[in-house]
């Protein structure tokens, strides 16, 4: 009879424990039991056993039922699962289930330890760090740097190898919440006993004495017969509706699922996959669970031993489970964090260079404005003078001394009203005019010829030198004529009297280079970061936008400017800008 078994034993070698008769009520209980929840005998004696599950668990009735499946003979071990206190606080326990047989009555004894109650899981989850560091000290070959799959050979040669957990084969599944399947990731095994025979032999040769030796001399010697069972476990994805198929119940179960061949009796179809896929009759089959979250499955077996699966190495695969899934998600976390440092630095520099691009458009913007302004107060009064020019010019003989003279003012003129109509184009956001070309060596001669007396005055000396039949550049006459006039006027005005201005015009590849060469102070380095500061000038009577209209001009017609300055030695801009093709 039940009656004559010694309780007081089982306090002492089991932690707290329930007897259900055949109908599931208490029939006795340890005095640590009635400690964790709270009950009085009277509270809790030949009650159901549904009375300390939580009230909202739809499936209160038939808990036992459904956890034992089609087999009510098995035992389970360490199923999690929340009971409910006298006083409404519901915990969290470990459940093993172990099926007793007494004189033809049957009975179960249910175990519940690792109680936790989840008004502490908060102070769980704030030391839930330093334990995943703890675990991951099993892992100490897999470094944060390396990839996901070595962390999955960790995992596995922990299960396989003889310093691990000693099954046969594993085979690591995980969720892929994206496409809504179960999918094969990792295997390890031997494809054939003697192929276990050769690997068993090289081991014991090179003798790795602890599973981290053991992990790190599988990462460096991996062998082609892994690509089997990888090739194979990699071809199994099973959609996470399928909710009948023997993966996808373990995973929503949470709880292990022994596989075993019983003869005679009729297998649900995806029992006969699994057999027929991994050509195996007996496995384990563990779900990997982290905070209450389905992250995977593993699945072990002893098919080239066919040793059997005993209740200790359930109790460790479930033990290593809890560690396994608890690497995985945190190493997977941690690689999320780094891409988002890396996503964030990336964030940062885009941020900067918009920044910067959003501080030039603001000053190009300013300088419009400016230039609009100018133009419009500058254009009346030139039109003015160059109709009075121009009247002269036309009375005047050419043998009349300010004939020279009075060409050169008319001409200014109206390149000036060129430029003048081609900036105010531009603010009002008109097509600019269909560009032409223009004469490199006949704009320096103007530029210098209209800059002749100030040139004269400052005594400068000023060389010459445009290398043979220059081509045509692809820049209309005006534009020309404003680059390289700012350039000229800005190396005259950096020179002390009797200084030396050297102008180089030469053909380069499909380019015209323009270099403009002074022997003033040079420019200074807080200069010259301000040097295409829209209104920055080192000039007492300085605009400050001179070389902001060259810079400008030259990209519009895809050329390049550059510079070279050396204090006390002098300064050279030089233009490249592209030759003309007729079309």
């Amino acid at each position: 009879m039940i009656e004559n078994l010694h309780f007081s034993n089982l306090d002492q070698i089991l932690p707290g424990w329930f007897l259900l008769n055949l109908e599931h009520e208490i029939t006795h209980w340890s005095e640590a039991a009635a400690r964790t929840l709270g009950y009085k005998e009277e509270d809790v004696l030949n009650q159901h056993f549904i009375n300390l599950l939580p009230d909202y668990r739809d499936d209160r009735e038939n808990f036992l039922v459904h956890l034992q499946g089609s087999n009510p003979s098995s035992s389970i071990i360490h199923h999690q699962v929340k009971l409910k206190q006298k006083s409404g606080v519901i915990v969290e326990a470990l459940l093993s289930l172990y099926p007793i047989t007494q004189e033809e009555k049957k009975y179960k004894l249910i175990t519940i330890e690792k109680v936790t109650e989840i008004t502490e899981l908060l102070q769980y989850t704030n030391n839930k760090k330093s334990q995943i560091l703890d675990q991951y000290n099993l892992f100490q070959i897999c470094q944060n740097d390396l990839e996901m799959k070595d962390i999955f050979d960790a995992i596995l040669v922990s299960v396989t190898s003889g310093q691990g957990l000693k099954f046969n084969r594993a085979f690591l599944f995980l969720v892929d919440t994206h496409e809504k399947k179960l999918k094969g990731i990792q295997a390890i095994g031997p494809s054939s006993k003697e192929r276990a025979g050769e690997i068993y032999h090289r081991l014991q040769a090179e003798g790795p004495s602890t599973l981290s030796e053991m992990i790190r001399l599988f990462t460096q010697e991996k062998s082609s017969h892994q690509d089997q069972v990888n090739d194979l476990v990699r071809s199994m994805q099973i959609n996470l509706q399928d909710i009948n198929h023997i993966l996808i119940k373990t995973l929503y179960q949470r709880k292990y699922i022994e596989f075993k061949h019983e003869p005679g009796r009729e297998p649900h179809e995806s029992y006969k996959w699994l057999a027929d896929k991994l050509n195996s009759e007996n496995m384990l089959i563990m779900p990997l669970v982290w905070h209450g979250r389905s992250v995977g499955l593993l699945i072990a077996d002893n098919v080239i031993t066919e040793t059997k699966i005993s209740d200790q190495d359930i109790k460790s695969f479930i033990d290593f489970a809890e560690v396994a899934s608890s690497v995985i998600i945190s190493v997977r976390i941690l690689s999320r964090l780094e891409q988002s440092i890396t996503a964030g630095d990336e964030a940062n520099i885009k941020l900067k260079e918009s920044q910067n691009k959003l501080l030039e458009q603001e000053k190009l913007a300013a300088k419009g404005q400016l230039l609009n302004q100018m133009a419009h107060e500058v254009r009346g009064p030139l039109a003015t003078i160059g109709g009075f020019a121009s009247r002269i010019y036309k009375k005047l003989e050419p043998t009349n001394p300010h004939y020279k003279n009075m060409g050169h003012i008319v001409e200014t003129a109206l390149t000036l009203e060129k430029v003048l109509t081609s900036i105010l184009d531009q603010a009002l956001g008109k097509a600019p005019e269909k560009r032409n070309f223009s004469d490199t060596a006949k704009v320096i001669n103007k530029i210098t010829s209209l800059l002749g007396e100030e040139i004269t005055d400052r005594k400068i000396s000023v060389n010459l030198n445009i290398q043979g039949d220059l081509p045509l550049i692809a820049v209309p006459d005006h534009h020309l004529f404003e680059i390289l006039n700012n350039l000229i006027k800005n190396a005259i005005e950096a020179l002390e009297e009797e200084g030396l201005l050297l102008i180089v015009a030469k053909k380069t590849s499909d380019h015209i280079s323009i270099a403009i060469q002074d022997t003033g102070p040079g420019i200074s380095q807080a200069d010259e970061d301000k040097l295409y500061t829209p209104y920055f000038s080192t000039k007492n009577k300085g605009t400050g936008l001179g070389l902001v209209i060259v810079k400008k001009l030259v990209a519009e017609y895809s050329g390049e400017l550059q510079y070279n300055t050396r204090l006390g030695k002098g300064t050279t801009f030089s233009v490249h800008l592209p030759i003309y093709h007729q079309q």
